[in-house]
């Protein structure tokens, strides 16, 4: 499966409108983001990482939410085969330069967030594709995540 990992009062807000909606993203070439920054067009970041995903865990902790994550957040799960890209292709596809991207895959691998895992749809996803929309339960002694329905 492919998941949309996000925070627990955008999950809600995601299952209430039924669609994920794209949304364009600032890429830098500047690690501080100090350069005028190059907009994608409106795009939904999806993984193959069953685990959760660090950038999410990251942006939580940033942003003051608390670290237990348990009920806080939420993934939505995809087929493995729906149509998008992995980044390489899309950033072809989309004629964006490679170099635009390295300040996003170095800070995702700080997170154990990787490049590879990334999936790029470039369109909304309507709710009638969703297989699944789950919340974390719970983090084992070894690192496993176990999720339950949302």
């Amino acid at each position: 499966m492919l998941y949309h990992y996000t925070d627990r009062l955008s999950g809600a807000e995601i299952r209430h409108a039924g669609i994920i909606r794209a949304t364009p993203i600032t890429l830098h070439r500047d690690m501080f983001g100090a350069d005028k920054g190059l907009q994608t067009k409106p795009i939904v970041w999806l993984t193959v990482n069953p685990i959760f995903e660090g950038t999410v865990v990251s942006k939580l902790f940033a942003s003051g939410w608390p670290r237990k994550l348990i009920g806080d957040i939420w993934r939505i799960g995809v087929a493995d085969d729906y149509q998008c890209q992995p980044l390489d292709d899309y950033t072809a596809s989309a004629g964006i330069d490679h170099d635009w991207w390295d300040w996003t895959i170095r800070t995702g691998k700080m997170v154990q967030s990787f490049a590879a895992d990334w999936r790029i749809c470039d369109r909304d996803i309507p709710a009638a594709d969703w297989r699944v929309v789950e919340v974390l339960r719970n983090i084992t002694a070894d690192n496993d995540t176990i999720w339950g329905p949302a």
